[in-house]
């Protein structure tokens, strides 16, 4: 319904000759709507992740029997692979997210107020989604769980998110102060 919403005021926009920037009301309004669905789309993939995950490692344990020390050595190199080509398969989603919500914020026409932190806004996003690659090859290196969690932890993409919750907040904060109320659904 929310992006039935975006459309709409593209339509608008675009009907207007597209040369006059969206109100206040609207930009935020559309950024609110892009944000929340960007939020709710990851939280889904997350805990889809995390739910599969732990139902297939769960059935590995269920299938070895714990008298057999080589088939139990090999459980914890199977639930590393499995849980590697699946955090592969999350972020290569998450990167998906994040190009459609940088997309969708770089059709909007802001109003020139908040030109600066629109654009602070979709670079973050940019930065987020532009270190998705360099994530999937490390993760695709990856030989452990520990080095698994080294490579999300030391990725492009990890380190830009205060980034991009920060310019969200930014946004939001400017929007409250001008008596326009909005939830930028900003994360954490």
């Amino acid at each position: 319904m929310r992006m039935v919403a975006i459309v709409a005021v593209a339509v608008v926009v675009t009907a207007c000759g597209g040369s006059d920037p969206l109100s206040f009301e609207e930009y935020f309004d559309a950024v609110g709507w892009l944000s929340a669905d960007y939020q709710e789309e990851r939280d889904d993939l997350t805990a889809s992740y995390l739910g599969d995950l732990d139902a297939a490692i769960t059935a590995l344990q269920r299938s070895v029997d714990e008298s057999d020390t080589a088939a139990v050595e090999d459980l914890s190199e199977e639930a590393f692979e499995l849980t590697n080509a699946e955090t592969a398969k999350l972020f290569a989603s998450i990167g998906d997210a994040l190009a459609r919500f940088g997309d969708g914020l770089g059709d909007l026409d802001p109003p020139v107020d908040v030109e600066p932190l629109h654009a602070e806004l979709v670079r973050s996003v940019q930065l987020a989604a532009a270190g998705i690659p360099g994530l999937l090859d490390a993760v695709a290196e990856a030989e452990s769980f520990e080095t698994l969690d080294s490579a999300i932890a030391g990725s492009v993409f990890n380190d830009a998110q205060p980034r991009l919750e920060g310019a969200c907040r930014r946004l939001e904060e400017d929007a409250s102060e001008r008596g326009v109320p909005t939830d930028l659904s900003c994360g954490p």
